[in-house]
């Protein structure tokens, strides 16, 4: 897919982002593929961060906020943006005159059923071939979201691949060899209480304690690279934000 966005002297492309944080995918992807016109709709608050930080990395690039023309002509001139800045709120003011991707990273975990279905309806109804999402099924404590696979499989098909062998949220250390000398049992006591105690992120003070670990999910996060029903199927595997990225370029 990147390789459409890179290719030097090619048409410009709109991608789509859906929660971009303080914006770091963005630096990357507009750094990799700079003839792109970078949509995000994220909550307004977070703009401060985003918009502020592109600024920064970016200080000739061409912005424009939902709020600084006529909702009518929001996309006029779009391929001279660089960046463009809607609030979630204002989903219905996504209409632009194609799109090319869209993106999501570890955000349709934390939504509701709802909102992940109409995040995804909205991609469908716009024809975008590609949606991206990096997600787990769910967060641990989030009871109100039923899959995120699940529900983008309604209007897609959905490719998938684990991205990480454990819960990224419960790290899991091995523990520290001990001073040679100490026997065998009570090196295996101490490394287990060691080992145990940083996983709760204090300090053990009574040994004989059992320390009450947290049980979160533990269902590796997972990729969904679908393409809709209208059109073929991708593929992507990897992990991390720089791997993300490569999985689009090899796909």
């Amino acid at each position: 897919m990147l390789p459409e966005f890179r290719a030097a002297g090619g048409e410009r492309r709109v991608a789509w982002e859906i929660g971009a944080g303080w914006g770091g995918f963005a630096y990357q992807f507009k750094t990799l593929c700079p003839n792109t016109t970078y949509v995000i709709v994220d909550l307004p608050e977070l703009f401060l961060f985003s918009a502020v930080y592109l600024q920064t990395v970016f200080p000739e690039a061409k912005m424009r906020f939902y709020t600084e023309v006529d909702e009518a002509d929001l996309f006029d001139g779009w391929q001279q943006l660089d960046f463009l800045f809607i609030p979630h709120t204002r989903l219905d003011l996504m209409r632009p005159p194609r799109c090319d991707l869209a993106i999501n990273t570890v955000s349709f975990q934390e939504m509701s059923t709802a909102q992940v279905r109409g995040y995804g309806d909205h991609a469908f109804d716009l024809g975008v071939p590609l949606l991206y999402s990096l997600n787990r099924e769910r967060s641990p404590y989030n009871p109100e979201v039923e899959g995120v696979s699940s529900i983008l499989a309604e209007r897609n098909r959905p490719p998938e691949s684990e991205v990480l062998p454990t819960s990224y949220v419960a790290p899991h250390k091995p523990p520290k060899p001990s001073a040679p000398g100490a026997p065998f049992a009570l090196r295996s006591t101490r490394q287990k209480l060691h080992h145990e105690s940083a996983a709760l992120g204090r300090a053990m003070t009574r040994p004989s304690e059992k320390p009450r670990l947290p049980t979160p999910d533990r269902v590796p996060p997972r990729q969904f690279a679908g393409r809709d029903r209208r059109g073929p199927v991708g593929c992507c595997p990897g992990s991390g934000l720089g791997q993300v990225l490569t999985d689009l370029l090899n796909g």
